[in-house]
């Protein structure tokens, strides 16, 4: 795991974290914040519009979505983000989702960059932003 003692990669990376569950929002902070990203980059939405407007006020450079939310489900979010973007300013976003979604995500590659289901292990977690950031894994 390389990629996890060498930290430099990721300290400085806007990340929006997209959830309505407390518990999933504060795992993948702690997730972002061990990994060492500074906590005023890390970014909370609890449903798929407040996600929306925040990559309207602000550029990320990963987006994690959970797909099954209140007011704006996490499909309809991401194509909108990705619908605001062009080129390389355009977020990656990865879906973050329960087992009974995994054949609808993967086979989705315009609205997701990656996906992984819940639950998963804060070194899992911190490699798929690794590996959609174009690191090598």
């Amino acid at each position: 795991m390389e990629w996890l003692s060498d930290i430099s990669w990721i300290k400085d990376k806007k990340i929006l974290t997209v959830d309505d569950n407390e518990v999933n929002l504060m795992f993948n902070k702690i997730c972002l914040t061990r990994a060492g990203i500074v906590k005023e980059n890390i970014c909370i939405a609890q449903n798929g519009l407040e996600a929306v407007e925040e990559a309207t006020r602000q550029l990320f450079d990963v987006i994690i979505m959970d797909i099954h939310m209140p007011v704006m489900n996490g499909i309809d979010a991401a194509k909108k983000i990705k619908e605001q973007y062009i080129g390389s300013d355009r977020p990656k976003i990865i879906a973050n989702t329960g087992d009974y979604n995994i054949d609808i995500i993967a086979q989705d590659k315009k609205t997701f960059d990656d996906y992984m289901t819940k639950p998963t292990s804060p070194e899992e977690f911190i490699k798929k932003i690794y590996t959609v950031l174009n690191f090598p894994a």
